[in-house]
């Protein structure tokens, strides 16, 4: 995983473990429903973040038309899951328990 971290950022393979934490952490709030609309909204955010410092970057640099292609999926595949994150923090009703 430490070849999607952009060279630019500090911190190298901390970004990794701190995006795997951050998963977990999203996909905990979300099945025992404890701030699951906010656990959305950052998840999304943290999506958006990967399709302009990692997706587009990588699409816009590759070399040939099959690399271009596999950024332009991964690009497709994280917009999708962002949007569908939106969709659960606009939507999300807390129930009691």
């Amino acid at each position: 995983m430490m070849n999607f971290v952009p060279p630019f950022l500090p911190g190298g393979v901390n970004w990794v473990y701190f995006v795997g934490v951050a998963f977990i952490l999203a996909a905990i709030a979300f099945i025992i429903n404890r701030y699951a609309a906010l656990a959305a909204y950052l998840l999304a955010g943290m999506l958006f973040l990967f399709i302009m410092l990692i997706h587009i970057p990588n699409y816009r640099d590759a070399g040939d038309a099959e690399m271009k292609q596999l950024a332009f999926i991964n690009l497709l595949k994280d917009t999708a899951i962002a949007a569908f994150a939106l969709y659960i923090g606009a939507t999300h009703v807390k129930t009691k328990m």
